[in-house]
């Protein structure tokens, strides 16, 4: 249903939309007035983003305005991105043609003709809306070329996706010779961090990827990088690693208690691993005292006792280090994955 009647009232309207129906494909920007019963399109090169074609769209209905010299316009469009670019006080843009809107829609105020642009839901049966949408994707195709530049935010994306191709083919052809088992848990490729829908702190962040890189503060681990000169615990252990602090160590045998606790109680189902808690070949014992002892031992300095459940539960999700994997439930309602450093 159309609900812009009253918007519409004494003003010339324009339905613009953007589209891109392949990644390789060229993009199409079209706008539509029902005054005019005309779509105007424009095919746009094949590097250019859905956003790009929706701002050309608009930037193009501008100039129609101007040169025809209308009094009152309204331009309709369902990109919230868009908009709120346009909107923003913002001065640094690195797409050309939102600066080109912006000062489109500043000269038309000084001759006096009254520009909105305004935003409609999607795909909500507005006819206008509608006509624009099959107008992009025409355009895709058959759309009319002017003198349209790629912007340079299109262009580093461009760079981003040639970079990732780039690794994902060295990733797949190194995985035939070396880290085999590695490459099996990581065979799909994202183009994000490992922590972008996660609410994670820096130092939450930064805890996890030292513990994926091996290189934690104790003795067994500064050892190995020459600053300390040896790997022994003071307890005598000749090795003080992250596995003998937890679950060895008679100095802090009464502050990883919790920990045990805590683990018995959430994870029933692996409670005998811990009856055999002194067999180092235990994988998955290995990979809890890994992933705990950066909650210690790296930065985050949480007196005894830490708030395990939360800890436990955050760190279980996030863990992606190398080696093989276990799936569990996490008691929450969701799959945790732990894995084991070989």
């Amino acid at each position: 249903m159309d609900n812009t009647a009253e918007l519409r009232k004494e003003a010339i309207t324009f339905y613009t939309d953007g589209s891109k129906l392949d990644e390789r494909g060229c993009a199409g920007a079209a706008s539509y007035s029902p005054e005019l019963g005309v779509s105007f399109r424009y095919k746009l090169t094949p590097d250019t983003t859905v956003f790009t074609a929706e701002a050309w769209a608009i930037y193009q209905t501008l100039l129609l305005i101007q040169d025809v010299g209308y009094s009152k316009a309204i331009i309709f469009s369902d990109s919230k991105s868009v908009l709120e670019s346009i909107n923003s006080s913002k001065i640094i843009n690195r797409n050309y043609v939102i600066h080109w809107i912006k000062r489109l829609l500043r000269s038309s105020s000084v001759r006096g003709i009254d520009v909105s642009p305004s935003w409609i839901p999607a795909h909500r049966g507005i006819p206008g809306n509608e006509i624009a949408d099959r107008a992009a994707k025409e355009a895709t195709e058959e759309g009319g070329r002017d003198n349209f530049k790629l912007p340079s935010s299109d262009l580093v994306l461009i760079a981003d996706r040639n970079a990732r191709e780039r690794f994902i083919g060295y990733f797949e052809e190194a995985s035939f010779n070396t880290g085999t088992q590695f490459a099996r848990f990581y065979s799909e490729h994202y183009g994000k961090t490992w922590f972008y829908h996660m609410s994670l702190r820096r130092q939450e962040i930064v805890l996890i990827n030292r513990l994926r890189a091996n290189h934690y503060n104790l003795n067994y681990s500064l050892h190995r990088k020459n600053m300390v000169d040896s790997p022994v615990c003071p307890c005598g252990d000749p090795r003080q690693d992250v596995n003998h602090v937890i679950f060895h160590c008679p100095l802090s045998r009464g502050r990883f208690a919790p920990l045990s606790k805590f683990l018995l109680k959430s994870f029933p189902l692996h409670s005998g691993y811990f009856s055999h808690a002194n067999q180092t070949a235990s994988r998955i014992m290995q990979a809890l005292t890994r992933i705990f002892q950066v909650i210690e031992f790296i930065d985050l300095r949480l007196p005894p006792p830490f708030p395990l459940a939360s800890s436990f539960t955050s760190v279980l999700l996030l863990w992606s280090g190398v080696g093989g994997g276990v799936w569990g439930w996490d008691g929450w309602g969701g799959f945790y994955m732990v894995f084991f450093l070989l």
